[in-house]
């Protein structure tokens, strides 16, 4: 019996961790209009401060399908040589383990992770295009 027991906590342990396969508990996004022109590049470390919270809107996603697809296109990506972008989005990516990385993202989709250029990420763009209001 003990055995058996020993048996049933180890598959209810699993069965658990298995369910869970998305390791992002939410994204919050803070966005400008793609359009919107500047004098300068922003660099994705200035953008609040460049934009200011009355300029920039802001959404928390939370929903499981949605996360799974900001997932399976964060790993669509094409290379190019280019280091800096022009922000008009910033993502914050909270982990289940607290974790949090900063995507930044121009206007080409040019993608840069805790301030590494990371190339583009043209299904990310199209899937900030269709659930932010107000970015194009």
């Amino acid at each position: 019996k003990l055995f058996l027991g020993l048996i049933l906590i180890m598959f209810s342990q699993t069965s658990i961790s298995c369910t869970n396969k998305i390791p992002i508990s939410r994204i919050e996004i803070h966005y400008v209009n793609v359009y919107v022109e500047t004098l300068n590049d922003v660099s994705c470390d200035a953008f609040e401060k460049y934009f200011g919270q009355q300029f920039y809107k802001t959404i928390n996603i939370t929903e499981k399908h949605l996360l799974e697809e900001f997932l399976n296109n964060l790993n669509d990506r094409k290379t190019n040589v280019d280091n800096t972008i022009d922000t008009r989005i910033k993502i914050y990516v909270y982990y289940l383990n607290d974790k949090i990385d900063v995507l930044c993202m121009d206007v080409f989709g040019h993608v840069m992770i805790n301030n590494e250029y990371k190339g583009i990420r043209n299904k990310m763009l199209t899937f900030l295009l269709n659930n932010c209001e107000g970015l194009k």
